[in-house]
């Protein structure tokens, strides 16, 4: 290879590398930009590093793995990328960004994942990096489906422990923050959202994400938004829907932003007038009766603010995890909330219930069918986990 042929790849490199910074900023300097407008503008960006690349006179490779790269920048799976990248790899077999970058591709076409962890251990191996690690972390939480329970079991702490390598290997890499968060959440909605640590600790690794460089990443803010809903904090969660928004101007976000606000000013508005909490039973329990229902049947948790019947402007905010669509609760029912965790929202107490199954509704349990179990879907490595949210019956298998 020439000088020039070497200086070309190298300037090559870092013209991807600024067209992935700026695919990833579009919003935040095009504020009223839309999808369409970002893909063209990057398709053609796209298209002129690869043409570029596959005109450098190279025989090490090297200007198949810049062509690859370079078509790894969209969403989409392009089959001349997995070919640029296949012939990157046979002839650089020891450079990790190959693997990397074909695995990314591979995971694109979503037909086997094994293949993906395969390629991601193979970058592992040559280079224990975290950045390699969070991907192969990724991946094999994309394998879990097709596992047996206990295999299932094993796959999901190896995903964690190698998240948490990632991360204690380099403390400034946002992407095994970010892996880490990810296997944490899942694995609170695999357990049946009974282990608050996971959660917890999962909404910490997205902080610390968001200090290590992805903060405008806006998968990050809808995960983090997400885990937050389940610990209740419902304004920060709202915060990071609003940046999420700002770092990708989806209408599938624009429709869950607009929700939570519609939510969050329903419950402000019936608690303004609040003058205190209801009071505590002996036995720790709380009565009170419904007199606004906040969140719609879809949303997770489902929000109702109490009154109580002797001191009507006494309220307190009640969030139901783990409720199915048909739940029925009516304005003027009276629950009785007798397992929950007490949080602070505003003037008031909210309880934090993570089953319906423990409460009363005018004096009889919720039924059975008011039990659903919320899931996270585990997307590619080359889209990093995105929860969305469905109702499913629970399953005791």
């Amino acid at each position: 290879m020439t000088g020039s042929s070497l200086l070309e790849l190298q300037e090559l490199e870092e013209e991807i590398g600024k067209t992935r910074d700026d695919r990833d900023r579009f919003f935040f300097h095009n504020g009223d930009a839309t999808e369409m407008d970002r893909d063209e503008v990057m398709t053609k960006r796209i298209e002129r590093i690869y043409e570029r690349a596959l005109c450098v006179e190279d025989t090490t490779g090297l200007k198949y793995l810049m062509a690859g790269m370079a078509l790894n920048l969209t969403d989409e799976y392009d089959e001349r990328c997995e070919d640029c990248l296949s012939m990157a790899v046979r002839l650089l077999p020891f450079d990790a960004r190959g693997w990397n970058e074909l695995g990314q591709c591979i995971s694109k076409r979503g037909d086997d994942p094994s293949l993906v962890v395969s390629l991601f251990s193979s970058s592992v191996a040559l280079n224990r990096c975290s950045y390699s690690l969070a991907l192969l972390s990724i991946s094999i939480r994309a394998t879990l489906s097709a596992l047996s329970p206990n295999e299932a079991a094993l796959a999901r702490a190896e995903s964690i422990g190698l998240a948490r390598e990632a991360t204690e290997l380099d403390e400034s890499c946002g992407d095994g923050w970010m892996s880490l968060a990810n296997a944490l959440l899942a694995t609170f909605f695999f357990d049946g959202q009974k282990n608050n640590h996971h959660l917890e600790e999962s909404v910490r690794s997205y902080q610390k994400a968001i200090e290590n460089g992805l903060g405008y990443k806006s998968d990050l803010h809808l995960n983090v938004s997400t885990a937050l809903r389940y610990e209740c904090d419902l304004e920060k969660a709202l915060h990071h829907l609003e940046v999420a928004y700002k770092c990708d101007r989806s209408t599938v976000i624009l429709e869950q932003l607009n929700e939570l606000r519609t939510i969050l000013r329903k419950t402000d508005e019936c608690i303004k007038d609040c003058d205190g909490d209801l009071s505590l039973n002996e036995d720790g329990s709380v009565d009170g009766k419904i007199i606004q229902i906040c969140s719609p049947p879809s949303f997770t948790p489902c929000l109702v603010v109490l009154s109580s019947s002797s001191s009507p402007s006494s309220r307190c905010i009640v969030a139901l995890l783990n409720c199915s669509s048909s739940l029925s609760l009516l304005v003027g029912d009276t629950l009785s909330i007798s397992s929950s965790e007490r949080l602070k929202y505003g003037a008031c107490s909210l309880f934090r219930v993570g089953s319906p199954s423990t409460v009363l509704r005018n004096g009889r349990y919720l039924r059975d069918g008011s039990l659903a179990l919320s899931s996270v879907s585990i997307e590619s490595p080359s889209s990093p986990c995105l929860p969305f949210h469905r109702r499913i019956p629970p399953s005791f298998s």
